[in-house]
């Protein structure tokens, strides 16, 4: 009756599932793993697959792909069938793109059952390849199975899935998740990028609350957000809520539709909150010369001394004259030191 071929490994790349896997002509997806079926053709034979352990089956992978965090998956429902002399390839594995996803959720797409589906999780997160392991076996026929198991291997490229997603402190910070696994209308949060803390250890009150009722503390480091426009233009607007945030990396989380966990990593840019200088009256020129901040630019970071960063109306003539400068290479030297005399000394 034949054999059935299938390759004892097959790679596949977690961020770009177009360009990485084989086009195969089924709504939206990409197929991971292809079954063969070659020499004699002859009687119906099919195969069921279902996922299977990697550690007992595959002890060499280190690293192994967990279920919700890493991917999701629909398990085949009935076998994948070759009649009577037919032979050839058939997809086993499926990958769901983001519209067939949309299309399942939202439109009540049921993609064909007698493969698995799996839709994987673009988190934003630098890690290691992770393995996801299958079990083959014969249901009808007599084909014999060249494997009776078989690995997909995620690898991770390097590259975010969501993006290269950059904010700056003070401004508002619009973050483009077009590229990400993110849905339209789902609600998600940022927060700071902790080792050993992940989203779903951090789940805030906004997973379970109608957006604009989660958060509201002012001291908090979690800051919410509600995806809107199009699946080729998702934006999540926060605003000026990250306007008292540390610069530093934080992690977008989701929560809701698919999975609840991180989509991507966001830079925030900015001076950090304690920075602290010193000049004096008699000095002939003001400098701020050490200076903390996360991807400081010079020549366009630009500062303003003030009485109150919220209420510029009371800082003093003196330094809204002199009391400003383009950051170079030995900080921010003050472009107008004798106009800044005329001011009280104090703390600004």
């Amino acid at each position: 009756a034949g054999r059935f071929s299938v390759p004892h490994m097959i790679w596949v790349s977690e961020t770009s599932l177009e360009s990485e896997a084989i086009s195969y002509n089924v709504s939206n997806e990409s197929c991971a793993a292809w079954i063969t079926r070659d020499g004699l053709s002859s009687g119906t034979a099919g195969l069921g697959i279902e996922l299977a352990d990697c550690a007992t089956d595959f002890p060499s992978i280190r690293d192994h792909a967990t279920y919700v965090s890493d991917f999701l998956y629909n398990g085949q429902r009935e076998p994948l069938i070759w009649e009577d002399g037919e032979s050839g390839r058939k997809c086993a594995v499926a990958l769901l793109t983001q519209e067939a996803v949309e299309a399942i959720i939202f439109h009540g797409f049921v993609p064909p059952t007698d493969r698995i589906w799996i839709w994987i999780n673009a988190d934003g997160k630098l890690e290691r390849d992770e393995g996801l392991c299958f079990n083959l076996t014969l249901t009808n026929g007599s084909a014999a199975v060249t494997e009776e198991k078989f690995v997909v291997m995620l690898y991770d490229s390097g590259l975010d899935g969501g993006g290269r997603i950059r904010c700056v402190r003070g401004l508002d910070c619009v973050m483009d998740m077009s590229n990400s696994s993110a849905l339209l209308d789902q609600t998600g949060f940022v927060q700071p990028s902790e080792d050993g803390v992940d989203c779903s250890h951090t789940i805030p009150e906004i997973c379970y609350m109608p957006f604009g009722y989660g958060v509201n503390d002012s001291d908090s480091t979690i800051a919410e957000f509600n995806l809107t426009g199009s699946a080729a233009n998702l934006l999540a607007d926060l605003g000026m809520k990250l306007k008292e945030f540390t610069p530093g990396t934080y992690s977008v989380c989701l929560c809701g539709i698919g999975i609840n966990g991180q989509v991507a990593t966001m830079t925030l840019s900015g001076p950090r909150l304690r920075n602290t200088g010193f000049c004096a009256m008699s000095w002939p020129h003001c400098a701020l010369e050490y200076w903390d901040a996360v991807n400081p630019a010079i020549g366009r970071d630009h500062l303003q001394i003030m009485t109150d960063c919220d209420r510029p109306e009371l800082t003093p003539e003196g330094f809204r004259v002199g009391g400003n400068s383009v950051l170079g290479k030995t900080g921010f030297a003050m472009s107008n030191t004798s106009a800044m005399r005329t001011a009280e000394n104090g703390i600004y």
